[in-house]
């Protein structure tokens, strides 16, 4: 195989979860890397446990991240994914021809007793005895030499025979199982390296021997190291919801995860930190993955959020978090240009987009004002009046004419700015904390700014 061809192949029995995006990450950016193609593959060969609702969520979830791939089957000018499910021919005729080299042959123990182990399985010394039948598995004899692995993270890993039990690779009901339904695919598609997690390292003995049993020459293998928790140790349900979908869900970027999914496990050097798709795709290299357990630093992960979401491009924050905001700026009448400046303005004080419905709440309603910032602002109400009168009368009610009126006005009352800030922001948001007051001012318009202060002042008198 002179062109580097990559595969990610989740199976849909459940939505796609962080380990898993980051095995699709590093497939992604080793076949861009090296100018080669990426495939998107589901093994949907698990009849009881896959649906359709998963496929589409992995599909959903994958184009979200920006990871498109780069052939399947066409779907309305697009590519779908590769269905194991929509080539059980292929697998059908990979079984004839092993068990008709006599490499593999028919077992009744499968369909007496689901997964009975080789050890107790008389089938292979019986095989002339087995006639077809509708219940008849087919088994794989692994033979009784070794079998090594030339793993690029690993390293060379050996097997012992003894450790490779003779295993079933078409099941009673005629769907190929994993080990077999891989290992065809993997062949058609002239897969010319095999990019997965660490778990699946110990199929790898049996692929190899079917590669080796079906005269084809075997992809590369590289088994990315295991996700752990804070502690060390596997992860949990203590580390809560780690599917793509909840993280998503909770406001996170797909620039901050993408950022944070390329360093589980992986080092351009001892300093960089912040990357975007672009750099990735240029600097990746196999060579650079540990082998070590890659743990899950979620105050990591919320550093990438913030600073994307506060720093990152423009067009991909409004795009990420107008999501968020829904339609809350339409139904209340307000355009687009209204929509991005509300998002725009309360940015920079977000950690996660998820905050945006609560940090945007004042833009909407008028604030309920809480007897603290109430007690704290009081001695305002008399600045806050005079301020009012000067609103009123102002035609163009915008950034810049606003903060020349108010930094005109607090000159004259020789007070400092943040005298008259921190009142004017509790009467307008009945928050502390907010976006900046001239935004603040600007989308709420005069009217609103106007009528905001002095419900506030009628209630620090006590009216």
């Amino acid at each position: 195989m002179s062109k580097t061809r990559v595969r990610f192949a989740p199976s849909p029995t459940g939505g796609l979860h962080l380990g898993g995006a980051r095995t699709a990450l590093f497939n992604y950016l080793f076949a861009k890397q090296q100018a080669g193609t990426f495939i998107l593959r589901l093994e949907d060969t698990d009849r009881e446990r896959s649906q359709e609702e998963y496929a589409a969520a992995i599909v959903a979830d994958m184009r979200w991240l920006g990871l498109d791939w780069d052939e399947g089957p066409e779907q309305g000018g697009d590519y779908g994914p590769y269905r194991q499910s929509e080539r059980l021919d292929r697998y059908k005729a990979a079984a004839e021809k092993l068990v008709a080299s006599g490499v593999a042959y028919k077992c009744i123990c499968e369909a007496k007793e689901k997964g009975a182990p080789a050890e107790v399985c008389s089938c292979r010394d019986n095989r002339e005895k087995i006639q077809e039948d509708a219940k008849v598995a087919v088994r794989f004899y692994t033979g009784e030499e070794p079998v090594t692995i030339e793993d690029q993270i690993k390293g060379r890993v050996t097997v012992p025979a003894e450790n490779i039990s003779d295993f079933i690779i078409v099941k009673s009901d005629g769907w190929p199982t994993y080990q077999l339904a891989v290992v065809v695919d993997d062949m058609e598609m002239e897969i010319s390296h095999v990019i997965r997690g660490e778990d699946h390292l110990s199929n790898t003995p049996k692929q190899l021997l079917l590669y080796k049993a079906l005269g084809a020459t075997p992809p590369i293998f590289a088994h990315l190291p295991l996700l752990t928790g804070a502690d060390g140790g596997p992860l949990s349900k203590r580390e809560g919801d780690l599917s793509l979908g909840g993280f998503r869900h909770k406001g996170y970027t797909r620039e901050s995860l993408v950022n944070f999914l390329a360093l589980l496990g992986w080092a351009y050097d001892d300093k960089q930190q912040l990357f975007d798709i672009k750099e990735l795709c240029d600097k990746f290299s196999l060579k650079k993955v540990s082998g070590h357990p890659a743990v899950l630093d979620r105050e990591k992960l919320d550093y990438f959020n913030h600073h994307y979401i506060t720093k990152g491009e423009e067009a991909a924050y409004l795009s990420q978090a107008a999501v968020f905001l829904g339609s809350r700026a339409r139904d209340a009448g307000r355009d687009e240009a209204w929509e991005k400046g509300l998002l725009m303005a309360v940015r920079r004080n977000l950690n996660s987009l998820a905050e945006i419905p609560e940090k945007s709440g004042y833009f909407f309603a008028a604030p309920d004002y809480d007897a603290e910032l109430m007690a704290e602002h009081k001695d305002a109400a008399q600045l806050l009046a005079e301020l009012v009168e000067k609103l009123s009368g102002m035609e163009k009610f915008a950034g810049e004419p606003l903060e020349g009126v108010l930094r005109e006005f607090v000159e004259q009352q020789e007070i400092k700015f943040k005298v008259l800030a921190l009142p004017l922001r509790a009467a307008l948001t009945g928050q502390k904390v907010s976006a900046g007051i001239f935004e603040v001012m600007e989308l709420l318009g005069r009217e609103e700014c106007v009528k905001r202060v002095r419900s506030f002042i009628k209630a620090a008198q006590g009216e």
